[in-house]
């Protein structure tokens, strides 16, 4: 262990999160009609966050219901918001209640939001040398940079974050994290309801900032400023826009009764959290609980059968294709760059029929795409397949142009599920039919020394 590393305290926007998450994937639900999208897609994110940075210490911020002090201060703060959907709603308990299994601090407070939270604990985290990282889907947060925080901005829903520390901040915007508080005072927030000044956008804001430096700086210099109708409109709107501001800015020393070890990393009570996947059918999650924690149902007795086809053998394959009029199919490439790579063979499935691999250092690969051409390319023959784009590839290589293309399984899981992290025809196995085929890193290493096939042979 690398006794200068910087501890490092991570703190996530629990509403924004899943928000973002429910908003971006289908309204997924149970076979009892438990809507579970938005806690679904919030863990897909969790894991892709904690396998990227090593966290020592954790904590997820909720706002609380209820008017909080910016209410209190503008009564029409969020007052253009509409209501949280009922399918929505039902998930913050159940998000907890994950959370809760994971032995994750959770932390809400009245008449705060969690963008204090975050700003209070990433102060906190700050002043005991910790490395800080926000996690969230507002743009609010990066007035919280600095050199020792960090901002993950949620981006394209919920499969891309952006890192920003202060250093990016100058650089795309030309102005330092505290001024974005400024920033707010003049544009405001539509979002949130917050007016700001009429005809003061973003890019006149940061224009005005780079001048002025901040918002007091540049009422005292009022008459510097260009443009009689931007003067007048900053001159009447002046209270709104100081108004503005205060509601914009986080809040740094919220009244929070806790002690920074009570937020320290820790294990998962796995068996409730078995249960909890289980009972919302979140499968794919599964697979992150250690083999040794928790007790398993065996995986199904699944029997592999395939006949092999020698010396251009293709009579029986050929005639299950005319009686189905379909095929599914896969080529296996030397190595991952299919498209430059060495075709080692294909595996074919008719309907119900026994499957069938052609190795071509056994078969003649001319001869197969001669043989095979008219029925890759027939509109009365459905194709699929898992991938599908490099076997289309493949074909292509083989002057064979595909026609009917009936269902590509990675495709299809991608639209269940666009958070997933793993779409290998093994992960589908295992959710779907509990059968997990022969893995591909065991079989061939990872890294430097990996095999390709090839080297099997």
């Amino acid at each position: 262990m690398n006794k200068n590393r910087k501890q490092k305290l991570m703190v996530i926007d629990g509403n924004s999160l899943i928000h973002r998450a429910f908003y971006a994937l289908p309204l997924l639900s149970t076979k009892d009609g438990i809507y579970t999208n938005g806690v679904y897609g919030f863990l897909t994110m969790l894991y892709r966050i904690r396998e990227e940075y090593d966290i020592d210490y954790l904590c997820v911020a909720f706002d609380m219901k209820g008017p909080t002090f910016r209410h209190e201060a503008f009564d029409l703060y969020k007052a253009n918001r509409q209501s949280t959907p009922n399918e929505l709603a039902q998930q913050f308990p159940m998000l907890k209640e994950v959370l809760s299994a994971m032995n994750i601090a959770q932390l809400e407070l009245e008449g705060y939001e969690a963008d204090d939270i975050a700003g209070t604990l990433s102060k906190i985290g700050e002043e005991n040398q910790m490395e800080v990282i926000l996690v969230t889907g507002d743009n609010d947060y990066l007035q919280l940079s600095s050199d020792n925080t960090k901002v993950l901005i949620t981006k394209k829903g919920i499969t891309q974050l952006e890192e920003y520390d202060e250093k990016r901040i100058i650089d795309e915007y030309g102005i330092i994290p505290k001024q974005f508080i400024d920033l707010k005072g003049l544009m405001g927030d539509n979002s949130d309801n917050i007016p700001g000044v009429p005809g003061i956008g973003e890019k006149t804001g940061i224009k005005l900032l780079k001048k002025f430096g901040t918002m007091e700086n540049l009422y005292d210099n009022i008459d510097k400023v260009s443009g009689k109708k931007r003067k007048e409109s900053l001159i009447e709107h002046k209270s709104m826009a100081f108004l503005s501001k205060r509601l914009g800015e986080i809040i740094r020393n919220a009244p929070i009764d806790f002690s920074i070890e009570e937020l320290k990393v820790k294990e998962p009570d796995w068996e409730k959290l078995s249960e909890l996947y289980e009972m919302f059918e979140f499968n794919s999650l599964l697979s992150k609980i250690p083999a040794d924690k928790i007790s398993r149902e065996e995986e199904a007795n699944y029997e592999i059968k395939y006949k092999i086809i020698k010396e251009n053998n293709y009579k029986t394959i050929i005639k299950e294709i005319e009686l189905n009029k379909e095929l599914c199919f896969e080529f296996l490439f030397k190595d991952d760059n299919y498209i430059n790579s060495e075709i080692l063979g294909i595996g074919i499935k008719v309907g119900d029929n026994i499957p069938y691999y052609m190795d071509f250092s056994e078969n003649d690969i001319e001869s197969f795409a001669m043989t095979f051409k008219e029925y890759f390319e027939s509109d009365k023959i459905e194709k699929y397949g898992h991938m599908m784009k490099k076997d289309i590839v493949g074909l292509l290589r083989l002057e064979i142009n595909i026609k009917n293309i009936g269902f590509d399984t990675m495709i299809g899981q991608y639209l269940l599920n666009p958070a997933q992290t793993n779409y290998s025809i093994n992960e589908l196995g295992k959710e779907h039919l509990n059968i997990y085929g022969i893995d591909e890193e065991e079989l061939l290493g990872k890294g430097k020394k990996k095999k390709t096939y090839k080297d099997l042979s």
